[in-house]
Order: C-alpha cells, then structure tokens, then sequence
C-alpha cells in the first residue's frame, strides 16, 4: 500500500470526512485529498497530527513500518471543542481524560437511553 492509500484508509476506518482531517490539520479538503492521492508531499509535523488523530506512530503514517496499535479509539470529531480541549492537554492530561471518560462509560450511570 502506498502512502497516500495508506492515508485515506485510515481515514475511511475510522470514519473521518476530508473536511474533519482538514480542520483538524489546519488545512482545508483538497490539501487533505492531494496527500491521500501523492500529489503533495506531507511534512513532518503534519505527520504528527495524522498520527495524533489516527493514534497511530509517525512512522506508520510515514510508511517506514506496517505496524498499528492493538487498539485504536477514533476521536469523534462531531463534538469540535472536546477535540480542541483534547489537543491542548499534555500527555499525562490526555491520558487522565481518556481514563475518566473510560470511568465513565464503565459506570453506565452518563449512557445515552
């Protein structure tokens, strides 16, 4: 798979729009697609974000290996000022927000009905 394929399929697994990617990127759609089709080469800390945003290493967005994480959770990005928030915290704070909203969702007590 090449790199651009190996884009849109991360994009299209976990259910991302071009305009989503966009956003979150501070690009717009048709940069979005000219990376998903090679007519643009990605630089390093665009790199970065797509890994943020697909949880997956640099390295797998940059092609240099063909390893994924165990376990993937996509970032809905319907709920833009959770992701901003999400994006501001460090690590640690990343990690803390993931582990209550974990608690959360384990207590069933917040679930939609």
């Amino acid at each position: 798979m090449d790199f651009g394929e190996r884009l849109k399929d991360l994009r299209e697994t976990r259910g991302f729009t071009l305009e989503e990617v966009g956003k979150y990127i501070g690009k717009d759609k048709s940069t979005v697609l000219r990376y998903e089709t090679g007519y643009v080469d990605i630089k390093r800390h665009i790199a970065i974000k797509l890994s943020e945003l697909y949880q997956v290493s640099p390295t797998y967005i940059l092609g240099w290996t063909d390893s994924l994480p165990e376990q993937v959770r996509p970032m809905n990005l319907l709920e833009p000022d959770l992701a901003e928030n999400f994006q501001s915290l460090n690590k640690d704070g990343q990690k803390m927000l993931m582990e209550y909203s974990d608690f959360l969702v384990k207590t069933g007590k917040y679930m939609k009905k």
